[in-house]
């Protein structure tokens, strides 16, 4: 069993932290897309789901007014370990976690591919309200 004190140091000793306080840690990633580098931040927090405590690791995508929820909702059926969630005004990739049970390798897992996927998703704007193919388009004047 896991404590959040030791999930803390297990990311302070595995990965360059951006911030911490006393209930979530930020890293921030660095992803080559063509000729620029995407940054991307990824939360990992602690939460409370009942009364048992949980870990939450979650990076935002887009706005929401920037995404079509079809199409996120869509993708979220295609994503193991994590889905498409809404927060605040913001869509987030995000996978949780019961802290008693973590097992650390599938943490690391998900604080690489979480904000991986996410900016994936922003760049390839794979969820985009203006996005996709336009079916129609040879019947439009």
């Amino acid at each position: 069993m896991h404590g959040w004190g030791d999930v803390r140091a297990h990311l302070s000793s595995h990965y360059r932290i951006a911030s911490r306080d006393d209930a979530a840690v930020v890293i921030v990633w660095s992803f080559p897309n063509g000729d620029i580098e995407v940054r991307q931040a990824v939360e990992i927090r602690l939460a409370a789901a009942g009364r048992e405590p949980w870990v939450e690791v979650s990076a935002v995508i887009a706005p929401l007014s920037a995404v079509d929820a079809r199409r996120a909702l869509a993708h979220s059926a295609t994503i193991f370990g994590a889905a498409v969630a809404t927060v605040g005004g913001a869509a987030v990739i995000r996978a949780t976690f019961r802290l008693a049970s973590l097992d650390l390798a599938d943490l690391d897992r998900a604080v690489e591919a979480v904000p991986h996927e996410a900016a994936r998703l922003r760049c390839a704007r794979e969820l985009d309200t203006d996005s996709g193919p336009a079916v129609f388009a040879a019947y439009s004047e």
